[in-house]
């Protein structure tokens, strides 16, 4: 009896794993098409083949749904940097792993997502904030190794360095938005994909003259 009664509960926890994930799918494709503010609830839950009322009880509405849309994609980037041990790496194979990891997470969100993300004033953008200080953490600690072992020079500024890596990298997926009227997210992931070397190479060129041990900053 009580193995029973386990089952039917794990059927149901799975079918309302399974209901949520639908809903944060079809949530997307809204988001991306209509924003935040002009989304239609109904329209989601139809397609989720799901109440509204469900989406309410699970998220408590339109921005919530959408905070959760976020967190979606957010979480990938927390769960590799703490399953990273980036002190068994070299300083510049860490900063290139650390950056490798954020361009990762963000060539697989989508990009309107991103681009609406840079607009938001509510507490989802104080949470972007604190996910980016956590990552800039890791940046840090990786520098003031890199120090420590010579490979970077003492004037290096670690802010100036993480701020002008982040935006390079925002502003590139930023840009990709330019040519998806011509393109589909499949070709601008792909693209992506292609450039992410290049890209880290960039990175890791930009950190050496600003903080080259070499003094060529």
């Amino acid at each position: 009896m009580q193995v029973a009664l386990s089952n039917i509960s794990s059927a149901r926890s799975r079918r309302r794993d399974e209901a949520l994930e639908k809903i944060l799918d079809c949530a997307l494709g809204e988001f991306a098409r209509a924003g935040v503010d002009n989304v239609s609830l109904e329209t989601i839950a139809r397609n989720a083949a799901v109440s509204k009322q469900v989406i309410y009880y699970n998220f408590g509405g339109r921005q919530g749904l959408y905070e959760a849309v976020i967190e979606r994609y957010s979480a990938g980037a927390a769960d590799r940097l703490a399953a990273t041990d980036f002190s068994r790496l070299e300083p510049i194979e860490a900063i290139r792993h650390l950056f490798g990891i954020v361009f990762d997470v963000q060539n697989a969100t989508p990009v309107e997502v991103l681009i609406y993300e840079c607009k938001l004033r509510h507490p989802l953008m104080a949470r972007r904030t604190a996910r980016q200080r956590k990552t800039y953490r890791v940046f840090e600690e990786i520098v003031e190794r890199g120090v420590a072992t010579g490979v970077l020079s003492p004037q290096i500024e670690p802010r100036k360095c993480f701020a002008l890596a982040s935006m390079m990298l925002r502003g590139l997926f930023a840009w990709a938005k330019i040519w998806a009227d011509s393109s589909t997210p499949h070709e601008i992931h792909d693209q992506m994909t292609e450039w992410r070397e290049s890209v880290l190479d960039a990175i890791v060129l930009l950190i050496r003259r600003n903080g080259g041990a070499d003094g060529s900053h």
